[in-house]
């Protein structure tokens, strides 16, 4: 059998294996079992049964689960209904009517009330029996 043929026959037999329903089971995968993925595939590119641009399944897993939930968010989709009720937020922050940066100003007062609650706490300490 010619390359391209076997190719075809890998991706039809083997890859589909892999991708079906990949949406339910990729995210319950370790480390190990991605890594155990990754070095089939690389043994299948070094056999000449895979193309090369099937090597990393990652981007092609992550795709389709994007593609689902893109059809879940849809309001026909069956699944639709089990998504909690969309938020509105809105966020009514005034603005500010002056342009001055209070974050030094408050560094020293904080270092300030910092620094005498130290010194109390020093004279308290020394003068207890």
């Amino acid at each position: 059998m010619c390359e391209e043929a076997l190719q075809q026959v890998f991706r039809a037999v083997i890859i589909s294996k892999i991708c079906h329903s990949s949406s339910a089971w990729w995210g319950f995968t370790s480390a190990t079992d991605r890594h155990h993925l990754k070095a089939f595939l690389r043994h299948s590119v070094r056999s000449r049964l895979c193309p090369p641009e099937l090597s990393d399944l990652t981007e092609f897993f992550e795709a389709a689960d994007d593609k689902l939930f893109r059809l879940i968010l849809k309001d026909n989709h069956i699944l639709s209904s089990l998504l909690p009720p969309k938020s509105d937020n809105r966020y009514n922050l005034r603005r500010k009517h002056h342009t001055e940066n209070f974050y030094g100003k408050t560094l020293i007062c904080l270092t300030a009330i910092l620094w005498f609650v130290y010194s109390i706490k020093t004279v308290i300490n020394t003068f207890t029996f």
